[in-house]
């Protein structure tokens, strides 16, 4: 498989996020109200948020323009037909306590940290421009994470189909957009876990690793642990990797030099947790007080019935759940998706004999317990809410595609599946972009996408909200690299 094949699919997947971003308007993507006021808050006060204490900003809660589906405001519809004002204008900003608490302050600062630059740099221009700048800057560590993991498993293994089936995942998964071309610190998850598979990789090899590559490994999941708390069973994962590599005195030294550096650069966070909230992840869904017992909870409210809902809803969420508007997606754009995902996963596991063929489960499993966990904790209530999102195996981008790689059989049939998903997924953006110009709304208790007039995208009402110039120009671009990321692929077949 020719290498260019590689390249061209990272070229789309990049201005596809570029376009993603552009097409967004204000607060559309999930929780950036409460991920934006941890930005300013830090930079306009250099307070690390408190959960519990520290507020939404006062100047998203004046914000007066249409939001998505679900928040209560001037809806897209309301909006294209003349209700309210302009939101473009430009504003100064300056970060004062709103009365919404913040529900995001129980995540680690590094992100916002990050983001801090771009605020300050865009903070005088209006909603439209400053929350693109934000989250082109999000979009550019999330596609730094895609590029790290294919050009790694290339440079590693000279596997050109790895590489390809990772660089394409973003294409032929519909969700992965709406997660990662936002604000929010899942992007820096992922750049993190990128590094951190792509290091392993080279710890795993036969060939003697750099002395470098642990302690770097450690640092890597330190900066994690100050990203988000999935980086505490991800590093155990790694660990537990690495110190079944060969179960002797070097790998085992590797492990622990992985294990100290992580918690010395991460650790400090989860002690202060603790300290805090008596938990160490310190999350919103976890601080249920003293004297909770989660099992006894789960025996308490056990019902069948609501874990088979919880664990579909699971599912369906990595497939879509969009954007914060949480419209629902018609099934049928998702089963090639769900498909190639089922079918190239499962053929990994049934082939998959040594440890280097196993290493991906060692992140995906960590990722998906945490939310297993999460599941749990939500199906302990009387009343539970089906709400554990599984977007965020996203962060795992590169292992999951090193993983449908190895089961990528028969190679023709999931190669159209992968075709489908693509045309699938653009068929949703346009249903999306219908929402966000007013020409579709929500309809039934299922909210799904509904339409009641001519147009299915309105332009001009597009444009009050988003820009989409900007994304039409790099949607077009993006299909242009895709022409030519199928030239390569045909030639390279030909040869």
């Amino acid at each position: 498989m020719d290498r260019t094949l590689v390249y061209w699919l990272l070229a789309a997947v990049a201005l596809l996020g570029v376009a993603h971003v552009a097409f967004l308007p204000p607060w559309e993507g999930f929780d950036e109200t409460a991920h934006y006021s941890s930005v300013q808050q830090i930079a306009d006060t250099g307070a690390i948020p408190l959960l519990g204490r520290d507020r939404l900003g006062a100047d998203v809660e004046a914000y007066r323009g249409p939001q998505h589906y679900g928040a209560g405001a001037l809806t897209y519809r309301d909006f294209a037909r003349g209700e309210g004002a302009a939101i473009d204008a430009p504003a100064s900003r300056q970060y004062r306590p709103g009365a919404t608490k913040n529900w995001q302050a129980q995540h680690p600062p590094l992100f916002y940290a990050l983001m801090t630059p771009v605020y300050h740099a865009t903070k005088h221009l209006g909603w439209k421009g400053h929350l693109f700048s934000l989250r082109l800057a999000a979009w550019v560590l999330a596609f730094a994470g895609v590029a790290v993991g294919a050009l790694g498993a290339l440079k590693l293994t000279g596997n050109t189909h790895v590489a390809a089936v990772t660089a394409g995942l973003p294409l032929f998964s519909p969700q992965f957009f709406p997660e990662m071309a936002r604000l929010g610190n899942d992007s820096l998850c992922l750049l993190l876990t990128s590094i951190a598979w792509v290091l392993s990789l080279r710890l795993l090899q036969t060939a003697p690793a750099r002395a470098w590559a642990a302690p770097a490994l450690g640092v890597v999941l330190g900066l994690g642990l100050l990203t988000k708390a999935f980086f505490l069973p991800l590093t155990i994962g790694v660990v537990l990797l690495l110190a079944l590599r060969e179960r002797r005195a070097p790998a085992l030294r590797e492990a622990g030099i992985v294990l100290g550096a992580a918690c010395l650069i991460g650790g400090w966070w989860y002690v202060r947790n603790l300290g805090l909230f008596g938990t160490l992840s310190g999350a919103n869904d976890f601080n249920e007080g003293p004297g909770f017992n989660l099992l006894a909870q789960l025996a308490a409210n056990f019902s069948f019935v609501r874990w088979i809902k919880g664990a579909a809803g699971l599912a369906l969420s990595y497939l879509w759940g969009g954007t914060w508007s949480l419209i629902r997606a018609p099934e049928a754009l998702l089963l090639a998706t769900a498909a190639l995902t089922g079918l190239t996963l499962a053929n990994w596991a049934r082939r998959a004999r040594d440890l280097a063929a196993w290493a991906p489960a060692f992140f995906i499993a960590p990722v998906l317990a945490a939310l297993l966990v999460h599941l749990a904790h939500v199906l302990a209530a009387p009343s539970p809410d089906f709400g554990t999102p599984a977007w965020y195996m996203f962060i795992a981008t590169a292992p999951l595609g090193a993983a449908m790689a190895q089961g990528w059989r028969p190679p023709r049939l999931c190669l159209g599946l992968a075709v489908a998903g693509f045309v699938s997924a653009m068929g949703l953006w346009l249903l999306q972009l219908a929402l966000f110009s007013g020409a579709a709304i929500p309809v039934g208790p299922q909210r799904r996408y509904g339409f009641d007039g001519a147009a299915m995208i309105d332009y001009d009402a597009l444009r009050a909200v988003a820009l989409p110039g900007a994304g039409f120009v790099a949607l077009a671009l993006a299909l242009a690299c895709l022409a030519a990321a199928a030239y390569a692929f045909v030639r390279a077949a030909r040869r």
